[in-house]
């Protein structure tokens, strides 16, 4: 009954955090009554409190986005929760809490040993700990290992991992534990902490409460998230833990915030902040001070003169028509558009009213400066434009006309050689909105095929898990259609066990070509294949007879461009099909494919002879597959008819097999020929990865992008394709100041970064440009350049912006922070960058602040 409870209560604080965030202030006055009750090193313990429901008249145009993802809408039926049951609920919740912080023994699974060990939910609700339970252990309860639930990605039930699916092949293993007893969490670094609950409402209250706590993490405003660092900072500088900050150790504090002042700069800055005198005369910083401390080393001064330069005779506040103004002239925003009348106003309102913290100034439709930067530091007024997070692009061409995100074998999280092969492979990938993926099949033990890099000292996983986890992930991140490449060289026994575990995992999802698909000149449209998944792979003919593998199976002795084969029983069975010129390449493939497997395949995968061959022998429902070095050779000779092979067929380009560190090609050329599939290492995070990803972050991140209409059809009057009818584009980029930057690993707390900004644009050869600003030094926490670069970019589609904050301090120059984005998305006038590191993730509250203009010339 609690467990049930528990979920009713969780399902509740889903849908009103889901209908609407929570005003912009720091809610400072509880916090810091809370904070000051407790003691050193410890959180105030209380389940997060219900929001306030956003309820407005004002409501943006649909053109704007400017509200929140999780903005209900007009025609959205709003939430109504009886207050009784939210607060029976919420004492459920607490209790829930409370166990878990008590804590638990759960049993931590390891590849080759199970161990037991005591878990608890630390009081800041951010961080769990676990250690060996008393009693066991030479170092009994000493040694503890913390997660923290921001590095938590997901949290999975039963037997979702790499470890769990090798330990459910034991069947003592399954009797014992049973999958409604194991869950895991997944780590933003791959890895995996698996765990055994004793009992199902041990393990039901952990998913629940931890699933709770990620996602308010999650959605947790930037203020909220800066309030709890603050804390934090706060307890770390005390070191003489007694509540206070003094001025050494304010000190030793900015070396640790990547900032470097003076003594008397610093004695200044400490004063201002309002000191208090303690008993033997010592001048201290309590926690609110040591706030007021802060937002005086975090002033933006570029950010207030921009206030000021829009406010009414420079006074304190905006108007709607201030507001207004700033939109408009330095946003761009609702240009190009004639009738904006009432929608306008609206919108101005609703930005007050959602984040000026001041509720006397919410009532006379007036921002402060405070709401202003709250403004400015919301997800709508960052640099991507909100646009482009949707799928805005007419998804009715066949696939023909559509780059495709792609992953080379995919399977793979490591180097080629030598790498680990992972469920967790597909999983990253797929959720990245990438939407053909590799499978290489090989017969595995026990009539199982597997999925590994064949002749290499890769590992080996289940075909089947691969499947399992395609179609759970597979659709969470985009609707479109996934492909399947399958590198099959598996027994037709096998290939008729790969068959039925596509037919039954994937069931009505799994798209088949029936007769009237293979007669038409074109692949269906995304749109029409939404949902489902097909198979590229090898295939046989059409017509041949159920035997066909029998009679095909050895008998092939050789093979010709235009299919003419040799062999006396095959040459029978081809004489049954009624076109030639229709089977694939060269049938030896057709010597090694079950027709079981053969009829799940929608697109034929076909090795490349040449365009004249493609042309006379190939249709539309085939896919070329060329190699890099191929592929080189191709574009620099023959461009131009490269782009008219695309608008007919399929192509793939596929890496080099020298890059054995799984590498990746510059995907430019390959795009700029009409290549729809240019496979990439996903797995690798270099500069190439971060383009092609940020290519694809377009169109709502969905895997499929619109190619230029000169790459869909001939244009009159342009016989050269080479030479694209886009007008270039002018591109004007200032970079202003950053925002706590963070240190590198490995960097002492007396080294201060000096950071300087490259700024690139990375595209077709005569667009490659690279800028780098001035290093600022000893100031890692808010430096400022105010350096303009300009760039002229011929073919906008496939051009990419990116940033990197390097630290000029360090002999390898290692990027402190990055940021790319396809031009086409980034938005005009002052706006945030969002930086990430090295492999991707966020890096909280570590921003760039840009002025961005594009003029087409």
């Amino acid at each position: 009954m609690f467990l049930r409870t528990l979920q009713i209560h969780i399902s509740i604080f889903a849908e009103i955090y889901s209908s609407g965030e929570s005003q912009c202030h720091l809610r400072r006055a509880a916090s810091r009554a809370q904070i000051d009750r407790c003691p050193r090193g410890r959180f105030p313990v209380s389940a997060p409190k219900l929001p306030k429901l956003f309820s407005s008249g004002a409501k943006p145009s649909a053109e704007y986005f400017l509200r929140p993802l999780n903005m209900a809408s007009d025609n959205e039926t709003s939430v109504r929760v009886d207050e009784g049951a939210v607060a029976e609920e919420e004492a459920n919740y607490r209790k829930a809490v409370e166990n878990l912080m008590r804590g638990s023994d759960l049993l931590k699974l390891h590849p080759l040993r199970t161990l037991k060990r005591s878990f608890s939910l630390e009081a800041d609700h951010e961080n769990i700990v676990y250690r060996a339970p008393f009693g066991i252990g030479l170092w009994t309860g000493l040694t503890k290992t913390t997660i923290n639930l921001r590095s938590v990605k997901e949290i999975r039930e039963g037997y979702a991992t790499d470890v769990f699916n090798r330990k459910e092949k034991s069947a003592d293993f399954c009797a014992k534990h049973p999958p409604e007893l194991c869950f895991s969490f997944v780590m933003t670094s791959g890895q995996t902490v698996d765990l055994i609950a004793s009992d199902r409402e041990t393990r039901e209250m952990w998913i629940l409460v931890t699933r709770k706590l990620i996602d308010q993490a999650q959605q947790a405003k930037r203020e909220e998230r800066l309030e709890k660092w603050l804390i934090k900072q706060f307890y770390s500088a005390d070191v003489s833990g007694d509540g206070f900050l003094n001025f050494e150790e304010c000190m030793l504090l900015l070396a640790k915030m990547n900032l470097q002042f003076s003594r008397e700069q610093a004695e200044i800055i400490f004063k201002a902040a309002g000191v208090l005198k303690l008993k033997n005369r010592s001048e201290v910083l309590d926690v609110n001070g040591f706030h007021r401390f802060y937002v005086r080393l975090s002033a933006r001064p570029e950010l207030r003169a921009l206030f000021k330069r829009y406010a009414w005779k420079r006074g304190p506040t905006w108007t709607l028509e201030n507001l207004y103004r700033f939109l408009v002239d330095e946003q761009k925003e609702w240009e190009g558009q004639s009738d904006i009348g009432q929608d306008l106003a609206e919108t101005c309102g609703w930005m007050v009213e959602t984040f000026e913290p001041l509720e006397e100034n919410k009532t006379l439709n007036l921002l402060s400066f405070a709401g202003f930067r709250n403004l400015m530091l919301n997800s709508r007024q960052m640099i991507f434009s909100p646009r482009c997070q949707m799928v805005y692009q007419d998804m009715t061409h066949p696939l023909q006309h559509y780059f495709i995100a792609s992953s080379h074998n995919t399977y793979l999280v490591d180097k080629q050689l030598m790498g680990s092969s992972s469920i967790e492979g597909y999983i990253d990938t797929v959720l990245t909105g990438c939407r053909c993926l590799e499978l290489d099949c090989w017969d595995g033990p026990n009539g199982e095929p597997i999925i590994t890099h064949g002749y290499t000292m890769s590992s080996k996983m289940d075909f089947k898990h691969a499947l399992v986890v395609l179609r759970d992930y597979g659709f969470k991140t985009s609707e479109y259609p996934l492909i399947l490449s399958l590198e099959n060289h598996c027994s037709a026994p096998q290939q008729q066990k790969m068959a039925h575990y596509l037919k039954e995992i994937f069931a009505e999802r799994l798209f088949t070509a029936t007769k009237a698909d293979t007669e038409r000149l074109t692949l269906p449209s995304p749109e029409e294949l939404r949902g489902c998944v097909f198979i590229v792979a090898k295939k046989l003919p059409d017509g041949l007879p159920d035997d066909a593998l029998e009679y095909a199976e050895g008998d092939v002795q050789s093979k010709t461009a235009t299919g003419v084969l040799n062999g006396n029983k095959l040459g029978n069975v081809l004489q049954s099909i009624n076109n030639l010129a229709q089977a694939p390449v060269g049938l030896l493939a057709a010597s090694k494919v079950a027709k079981e497997l053969s009829d799940c395949v929608f697109v034929r995968e076909v090795p490349f002879r040449g365009f004249v061959v493609a042309k006379d022998n190939g249709h539309s429902h085939a896919m070329d597959n060329i190699p890099e070095p191929k592929m080189r050779s191709l574009v620099q000779d023959s461009r131009e008819e490269f782009i008219r092979h695309t608008q007919r067929h399929l192509v793939r380009v596929y890496p080099d097999g020298l890059r054995t560190d799984s590498s990746n090609m510059n995907p430019i050329p390959a795009m700029a020929s009409g290549c729809q599939i240019v496979a990439f290492n996903y797995q690798n995070k270099s500069r190439e990865t971060q383009v092609y990803r940020a290519l694809f972050a377009d169109n709502g991140g969905c895997g499929y992008l619109l190619k230029p209409e000169f790459m869909r059809q001939s244009p009159p009057g342009f016989p050269d394709m080479s030479q694209a009818p886009v007008r270039p584009l002018r591109l004007k980029v200032r970079v202003i100041s950053a925002q706590q930057l963070p240190k590198l690993v490995a960097t002492s707390d007396k080294d201060i970064t000096d950071p300087y900004v490259v700024v690139e644009v990375f595209g077709s050869d005569r667009d490659m440009k690279i800028c780098n600003t001035n290093s600022v030094q000893n100031n890692g926490f808010n430096p400022t350049w105010e350096e303009e670069f300009h760039f002229r970019v011929h073919d906008p589609n496939l051009a990419v912006l990116r940033f990197e904050v390097r630290d000029m301090d360090r002999r390898t120059r290692d990027v402190i922070g990055q940021y790319s984005i396809a031009v086409g998305c980034v938005q005009e006038g002052f706006r945030h960058v969002p930086l990430l590191d090295s492999q991707e993730q966020p890096l909280d509250l570590t921003t760039l602040f840009v002025h961005i203009e594009k003029t087409v010339r």
